[in-house]
C-alpha cells in the first residue's frame, strides 16, 4: 500500500468516526473484538494472588 493510500484510508477512517484505523484490515470490527477479548483474558489471568504454576518451581529444577 502506498503512503498516499494510507493517508487516504486514514482520512476516510476519520470521516467514518473510527477510533482505530488499520487500512489493510478488511473485517476490522471482528478483529478488534478478538483483540479486546484477548486483552481482557490477559488482564484477568495476570491479576492472580499467586504466580502461575510454571513459576513456582524451585531454583534447583
Amino acid at each position: 500500500m502506498s503512503a498516499e493510500g494510507v493517508v487516504q484510508a486514514s482520512l476516510t477512517g476519520l470521516r467514518l468516526g473510527e477510533t482505530i484505523c488499520v487500512p489493510g484490515l478488511e473485517d476490522q470490527s471482528a478483529v478488534l473484538d478478538l483483540l479486546v477479548t484477548a486483552e481482557a483474558a490477559l488482564m484477568f489471568g495476570g491479576n492472580q494472588s499467586t504466580p502461575a504454576t510454571r513459576y513456582q518451581q524451585s531454583a534447583d529444577s
